[in-house]
């Protein structure tokens, strides 16, 4: 990130006066951008959990824990949209918590798109992949 131009020696990390308290990694997102979790089943009893942090402008660390239930076979699409608000994707996670999917049953597809209804416009893809027993798919991508 530009370091501001506006700050003095010894100031506390800062972006035109915000604090800025994201890691490297994170995304910035405008409040125009949500997040989009697309599963494609084929089998029925999937429970999902998407979790993570986001931080806003205001430095507040913010919890996202959402649930999304997965369509029940002929890898028909189910889609769950999370509204985000300007500030810092920092992580963001899925793991399957009820059932024990094997390979190629449940694969996931997390995405950024700009806007929520209509012409939805995919900004970046932050995983695919599919989950398995005991397997998250998350970004940043586990070291």
């Amino acid at each position: 990130m530009p370091t501001d131009p506006n700050a003095k020696s010894g100031d506390a990390r800062t972006w035109y006066g915000r604090p800025v308290v994201a890691d490297a990694h994170a995304i910035y997102l405008t409040g125009e951008d949500h997040l989009r979790f697309s599963s494609f089943a084929n089998a029925a009893g999937f429970i999902i959990a998407i979790e993570g942090r986001f931080i806003d402008l205001e430095g507040r660390i913010i919890p996202i824990a959402e649930r999304h239930v997965a369509g029940a076979g002929g890898f028909a699409e189910v889609v769950t949209m999370i509204s985000m608000g300007e500030g810092y994707l920092a992580n963001i996670m899925a793991r399957e918590t009820v059932s024990t999917p094997a390979a190629g049953e449940l694969p996931c597809i997390l995405e950024i798109v700009r806007g929520r209804f209509g012409a939805i416009q995919p900004v970046g893809c932050l995983f695919a992949g599919d989950l398995i027993v005991r397997n998250r798919l998350a970004w940043p991508a586990p070291r």
